[in-house]
């Protein structure tokens, strides 16, 4: 059975020790914190914003946990193409 896990939280909370953690035990871990996995995007409330088209390329099918800071639900950013 593959499992993914979803790990989402405000800075500081110990996402990036417990990926470390769970790579440590074999587990495939991706941190999606960086341009591959994100855009900035300016405006009212600027900020670092999922690439969904990219965060959707490592949930289906996959054993792997992903750990970012921005909650899914404030991160919907347009598919970009690079």
């Amino acid at each position: 059975m593959t499992r993914t896990a979803l790990i989402t939280g405000m800075s500081g909370v110990g996402k990036s020790t417990l990926l470390r953690e769970l790579a440590r035990r074999g587990l495939e871990t991706v941190d999606a914190d960086d341009d591959t996995w994100c855009i900035w995007v300016d405006g009212d409330d600027p900020g670092y914003l999922w690439r969904e088209d990219k965060i959707a390329e490592l949930l289906p099918g996959a054993d792997r946990c992903l750990s970012s800071s921005p909650a899914p639900s404030a991160t919907k950013a347009p598919s970009t193409s690079m």
